[in-house]
């Protein structure tokens, strides 16, 4: 066997159904905003703000995206640690950046078919956005790779996938959730609170393409892009070094 693209959510016959639920369910959702499309904006005649807030749905793909890269992501790294058999995959001699990048592409393509009518959703929900499906996009494409990186990372760490889906879950919540809280005793900054998460961003996203007051705050979503994207390479490498220092040992 090719150790390196060895994964166990692959392997798992529940797991594969949920993925298969997933893009069903996804693609659901797709066609209703489809047909909501064609018979607000093709067939009324109504402009696309009236239509935009049925691209809320989008929150949904989001969730399901989020929670099933999450679970692949922490089936990556970590049963290699827990089945004994990281010694076996350092052994072959293989650069620890490709074997990083061969379980981070086994992870993707376990997923495939859910990211696959999820992105062919955003991109026809970003085409009908104007310049807000940029920040929707962003939203949901560094949200998901962020989520996804910090799961592979922590699945070396935690050395067992379960660990790792809870950790990866805290850290999550810790960057998103606990920020969108503070917006309680502090509405006074509430655009800023939740421009700084995806599920925030998006809804806000959708407000701004329906001409609604409630937009993206300009700083929290700059932060939010840059903060994300620093996570996902920073993930990425601190498990590339974490590996090399397993050769080295």
């Amino acid at each position: 066997p090719v150790y390196w693209k060895d994964r166990i959510f692959d392997d798992s016959p529940a797991r594969q159904v949920l993925v298969v639920l997933g893009a069903a369910a996804c693609g659901l959702v797709f066609f209703g905003d489809a047909v909501a499309w064609l018979f607000t904006c093709v067939i009324a005649g109504r402009p696309l703000s009236d239509f935009a807030p049925a691209h809320l749905t989008l929150v949904f793909d989001r969730a399901v995206t989020l929670v099933l890269a999450v679970g692949a992501g922490a089936t990556t790294l970590g049963p290699e640690r827990q089945q004994g058999t990281l010694p076996i995959l350092l052994a072959t001699g293989m650069p620890s950046r490709d074997i990083l990048r061969g379980k981070f592409l086994a992870a993707i393509r376990s997923i495939a078919p859910v990211l696959v009518v999820a992105g062919a959703h955003l991109a026809f929900a970003s085409l009908t956005m104007g310049i807000a499906g940029l920040s929707a996009a962003l939203a949901f494409i560094l949200g998901l790779a962020s989520a996804f990186a910090l799961a592979c990372s922590l699945s070396l760490a935690a050395g067992h996938p379960r660990r790792a889906a809870v950790l990866t879950t805290g850290a999550l919540f810790a960057l998103w959730a606990v920020p969108s809280l503070f917006a309680l005793p502090f509405p006074a900054h509430a655009d800023f609170l939740t421009s700084l998460n995806p599920f925030g961003l998006l809804i806000r996203s959708v407000s701004l393409a329906g001409g609604h007051s409630a937009e993206p705050h300009p700083a929290g979503a700059v932060l939010f892009v840059v903060g994300s994207a620093a996570i996902s390479v920073a993930a990425l490498a601190a498990a590339s070094a974490a590996l090399e220092s397993r050769v080295r040992a």
